[in-house]
């Protein structure tokens, strides 16, 4: 959503987009989301994907890489695919970014190594022997 769009109960959104593109630069975001995910209900994890779409100019910038945008080209045009582990609770444990043309597998195959939980929740989509048990 464009951060025009915000409620006005967070504020400004020029002041809000300024404190959140600081924050990301200098990590605080990340040790945020970090901390959050420590206390972890591990009674199961649910694993799945999104797509969001990327606008022609939000790649390929000068000297930029697009392996590291992880935005990649698929039959919808440009986009990237979101993988994300949540807790029994539905709070968000771990993230992975990958390009649009990808699989599943590909962001489960970076997820599930780190996820402490004994049972994991998905659809057919991480059907794979790759995966294991």
């Amino acid at each position: 959503m464009p951060w025009r769009d915000l409620p006005q109960r967070f504020g400004d959104f020029r002041v809000v987009h300024t404190r959140w593109s600081r924050w990301s630069k200098t990590g605080v975001s990340e040790r945020v989301f970090q901390h959050l995910a420590e206390d972890a209900d591990n009674e199961y994890a649910m694993i799945d994907t999104t797509i969001v779409r990327a606008h022609q100019r939000a790649c390929g910038r000068k000297g930029g890489e697009p392996e590291a945008e992880a935005i990649g080209r698929s039959k919808g045009g440009l986009s990237t695919k979101i993988n994300a582990t949540v807790d029994a609770l539905g709070n968000p444990l771990s993230f992975h970014l990958t390009p649009g043309q990808a699989c599943e597998v590909d962001g489960a195959d970076k997820l599930l190594p780190d996820l402490a939980a004994d049972t994991v929740l998905a659809d057919k989509a991480y059907d794979a022997d790759s995966l294991g048990d």
